[in-house]
């Protein structure tokens, strides 16, 4: 398969119909290209007062990210700088934006604000427990630590035999309004923070129901005003699909299974969402030696 490439020249349009938006100063709707980014005098904040050759917002073209060397606070996705400046991307040039920057994510630590994805959005566990405990009409109610004596409680640790369930919590899932099944509830976590989740009810056979809620979808229902923007969503959603990413010792053998469960059965595992997870990212992010089950 090919590697997406980025159109150049439409990005430039949709970047010079930004700067004759927001600039009076014609001087200011000037850009300059180099090998790596686009350079241009900061729509947002205006860049200098005194000079209008000044330059210092910048669209990197590694991961689609603007950033502003006047004001931090400029900074952000170019989907959010379209959208700031209410310009429309046509959809196929959409789509292929976001295959593009699907396949040149690039993820840092959660102390680093300099990039797309630092994961501060990741949701405190605090607040994430206490908004799944609440009955609201929701899925998932009555979170909490699995607990012992519990139905859930007896199925991870004498049905499934699993000793290591720190990130393992307990809840009720609501099918209809007066149908509902205890679930197990899988918190993909970095530390105290939310990345994903997966539930499973304690039946087998045809009756085994899975689900899986990528970040986007909790943030969403936490958080229904958020200003999440598209660019955003792949990358934090690309991140989410993979239990236990932020957890293992990469200077160890690392094993990766196709399901969140199976990975909690030997130590420093990683679980997919399914066979058809893209790992690509991954490899060529870090380096790591691995074993497939």
């Amino acid at each position: 398969m090919s590697t997406p490439s980025l159109d150049k020249n439409y990005v430039r349009k949709l970047v010079q119909d930004i700067l004759n938006k927001s600039h009076s100063d014609i001087q200011k709707r000037d850009i300059k290209e180099f090998p790596e980014r686009f350079n241009f005098a900061c729509p947002i904040c205006g860049d200098s007062q005194k000079t209008s050759q000044k330059k210092r917002g910048n669209l990197y073209f590694e991961n689609m990210y603007y950033k502003c060397f006047n004001e931090h606070e400029c900074s952000r996705s170019f989907t959010k700088l379209l959208s700031t400046f209410d310009i429309k991307m046509e959809l196929e040039k959409k789509l292929e934006l976001y295959e593009y920057i699907d396949s040149n994510i690039k993820y840092h630590t959660i102390a680093n604000d300099d990039t797309l994805v630092d994961f501060k959005r990741l949701i405190p566990l605090e607040d994430f427990v206490n908004f799944f405990q609440k009955d609201a009409g929701r899925n998932i109610t009555g979170m909490r630590p699995l607990t012992k004596g519990s139905p859930v409680y007896d199925y991870i640790t004498n049905i499934r035999k699993i000793t290591n369930y720190e990130n393992i919590y307990e809840g009720i899932y609501h099918i209809t309004s007066k149908w509902k099944q205890p679930v197990a509830i899988f918190l993909n976590k970095a530390k105290d923070r939310i990345v994903g989740m997966q539930t499973r009810n304690l039946l087998d056979g045809d009756k085994r129901v899975f689900k899986i809620y990528d970040f986007s979808q909790i943030y969403d229902m936490m958080y229904p005003d958020n200003d999440m923007d598209e660019q955003e969503r792949i990358a934090y959603n690309k991140i989410s699909q993979i239990y236990n990413i932020f957890n293992i010792d990469l200077g160890r053998i690392v094993n990766i299974f196709e399901g969140y469960i199976d990975s909690l059965s030997i130590p420093n595992s990683l679980g997919l969402t399914g066979i058809d997870t893209n790992l690509e990212f991954l490899f060529l992010l870090l380096i790591f030696s691995y074993r497939i089950f």
